[in-house]
C-alpha cells in the first residue's frame, strides 16, 4: 500500500481521494480475502465505502489529516 501511495502525485487535487480509495481497497481485500480484486463488483463496493466514509465529517477530517501526513512523508 505505502508503494502505491508513493506513486500519487502529491499535487494532485484528488490526492485525499485517491489515498482513501487504496486504504478501503487494502482493508476489504485484508478482511474478506484478495480474490476479490479480481471481482467486478469490487470497485463498486469499494466506491461506495469510500463515499460512506467520506460523508461524515469527523472522518473525513480524519482521513484529510491522514493524507496530508501520506504526502509529507
Amino acid at each position: 500500500m505505502a508503494r502505491r501511495i508513493k506513486a500519487i502525485d502529491a499535487d494532485d487535487p484528488r490526492y485525499r481521494d485517491k489515498v482513501t480509495e487504496l486504504f478501503v481497497e487494502s482493508v476489504l481485500l485484508a478482511e474478506f480475502g484478495q480474490e476479490l480484486i479480481n471481482e467486478p463488483a469490487f470497485r463498486d463496493l469499494a466506491r461506495q465505502v469510500q463515499s460512506a466514509m467520506l460523508a461524515d465529517a469527523e472522518l473525513q477530517a480524519s482521513l484529510t489529516r491522514l493524507a496530508a501526513q501520506l504526502r509529507g512523508a
